[in-house]
């Protein structure tokens, strides 16, 4: 179940927020961004898998930064907006 929610992440992300995000950060910033989001997937997710969704350890930085976003507001654009200005400012 977690590899396919962590898929299905990927897929929506493409869908919805890839074309924008990327034309602001570029392509290699977008991909670690789709990347790490999935760690919302261990918040919203927790009661019902028996595993974490780990990410990739180039990502723990940022993964932290989102969740510590993700607790403050529950809002899928701020937390994009957010996570923008933290990319183009820290990488």
């Amino acid at each position: 179940m977690v590899n396919i929610g962590h898929e299905l992440f990927h897929i929506h992300f493409h869908i919805y927020f890839w074309e924008e995000i990327e034309k602001e950060i570029g392509y290699s910033k977008t991909d670690d961004l789709k990347e790490a989001l999935t760690v919302l997937l261990n918040h919203e997710f927790k009661d019902i898998w028996l595993l974490e969704d780990e990410g990739y350890p180039q990502h723990r930085e940022l993964r932290s930064f989102i969740e510590k976003q993700w607790v403050k507001n529950k809002d899928f654009n701020i937390l994009l907006e957010n996570c923008i200005t933290y990319l183009k400012n820290n990488k």
